[in-house]
């Protein structure tokens, strides 16, 4: 994915003042992240039952992921050598970093 000037490097969303995009300082969310992104885990959010789920799944922190479709009801996301969908909310918790090399 290219990013034009103005647009944030992590998610692509259209960044307006010259201050860098809070995503970029915060990280991104999964739901956020465009279809063939790779990324790593950087935080789980949501209450401590979310929490333990997502990391039976694999997504703890530092795991590698990777974007394979998304939609308005969640997406659908390659962890650990497994396909997995998630729903918004699920996704809406987990905070990525997105690949520097990933364009």
């Amino acid at each position: 994915m290219r990013v034009s000037a103005g647009h944030c490097s992590v998610c692509a969303v259209e960044n307006k003042s010259s201050a860098a995009c809070s995503r970029e300082r915060e990280g991104c969310r999964l739901c956020d992240l465009p279809d063939g992104s790779w990324a790593h885990v950087r935080e789980l959010r949501g209450g401590r039952h979310l929490r333990s789920r997502l990391c039976a799944l694999g997504f703890t922190p530092g795991a590698a992921i990777m974007v394979r479709g998304r939609g308005e009801a969640g997406c659908c996301v390659e962890v650990r050598d497994t396909c997995i969908v998630l729903d918004r909310e699920s996704a809406d918790n987990i905070v990525c970093d997105k690949e520097e090399n990933d364009v």
